[in-house]
């Protein structure tokens, strides 16, 4: 009963090693997944740095112009210009994050396209 056990169990791992070894054809494919996919982190991770470095630069801008408005603005009209200010920086903010990202969409796709172009160079 043993010996049925382990000769059934070496059978289905033969035929599961069969089934996920790659084929030679699939080779490079694997390869050059992995390698657009390094280069997609680092877009990614620098994207992300760039997009952290503004929100600290919105949160800082923030806090001054409520510095500003409850310690130097003498009037309404101050008040609205130090938080027209920010608005209008926080929304080049915004602008940049969107330019940046759409960027970023774009050289990932091409790292893609690379891999996929130089897969079908590799192919036998």
């Amino acid at each position: 009963m043993v010996r049925s056990v382990d000769s059934a169990l070496a059978d289905v791992m033969k035929q599961t090693q069969a089934a996920v070894m790659l084929s030679p054809a699939l080779r490079p494919w694997g390869k050059q997944y992995w390698q657009a996919q390094a280069k997609m982190l680092e877009e990614a991770e620098s994207f992300a740095e760039r997009w952290f470095e503004r929100r600290h630069t919105a949160t800082n801008t923030a806090l001054k112009a409520v510095d500003n408005i409850t310690n130097g603005a003498s009037n309404p009209s101050d008040a609205l210009k130090i938080v027209s200010d920010w608005q209008r920086y926080s929304m080049e903010r915004i602008v940049q994050d969107f330019q940046e990202w759409a960027e970023l969409c774009t050289r990932c796709a091409c790292h893609v396209s690379a891999a996929e172009t130089e897969t079908g160079n590799e192919a036998p």
